[in-house]
């Protein structure tokens, strides 16, 4: 039986963009900006007649406003970006269906207490990787990240999620076509950090598929 081409979460910023993904690469589920949806919706859903469009938003979480307001939760599916080590704690007690964004910038949030929080909580909570942000890391050299000691820390935090039965998703995250990862791709980097081919199916299928059913009853 083939594998379902999940990818949640892709941030391309324009119609042309969004419609040469549909149309060039053979996706089953696709996470595409909310905004990009409202913008050109008729024409989206004409091209996309094989691949389920999922809406999707960012929010960037903070102490001052922890989520978005609960009309917009279950209207979209929101990524929550952590901006400090409080605001993730919070993040992983409250109510309602969203993902905790683990990134280049918050994998140092995403620790050990944290794991152990989402363990406790009634409704699931999920972690989603945005791969792009890593990647970009590759391209642009900053000396005062260690991109090896990034990756470490990316890969242990999956691995103790994992572990723990935290579910983690896998998405593209990427803002530019050219940029733009297949799930066959994400599969191959996953693979590169040392994930077994379950671990892998779990990432990129079994958990985004419980997610959005998750939202989807919740809402």
């Amino acid at each position: 039986m083939p594998l379902l081409r999940v990818d949640l979460l892709t941030l391309l910023d324009n119609c042309k963009h969004v419609l040469a993904f549909l149309q060039n690469l053979d996706i089953d589920v696709l996470g595409i900006p909310d905004h990009i949806l409202n913008q050109c919706c008729e024409v989206i859903i004409t091209k996309s007649k094989n691949t389920v469009i999922i809406p999707r938003a960012i929010f960037e979480s903070s102490q001052n406003r922890l989520l978005p307001k609960m009309f917009e939760l279950k209207t979209r599916l929101y990524t929550c970006i952590p901006r400090d080590l409080a605001t993730a704690r919070s993040l992983a007690k409250l109510s309602g269906v969203y993902t905790i964004a683990l990134r280049a910038d918050t994998v140092r949030l995403i620790d050990e207490n944290e794991i152990n929080l989402l363990t406790q909580v009634k409704v699931r909570k999920f972690i989603e990787v945005h791969l792009y942000s890593f990647i970009e890391l590759l391209k642009h050299e900053d000396k005062r990240i260690s991109l090896e000691r990034l990756l470490h820390f990316l890969g242990e935090t999956i691995e103790r999620a994992l572990r723990r039965d935290v579910p983690v998703i896998v998405s593209s995250a990427s803002p530019r076509l050219d940029q733009t990862l297949h799930p066959n791709q994400m599969d191959v980097l996953l693979f590169l950090l040392g994930f077994t081919k379950r671990e892998r199916r779990m990432m990129l299928e079994v958990y985004p598929m419980e997610l959005l059913s998750t939202w989807r009853e919740w809402r």
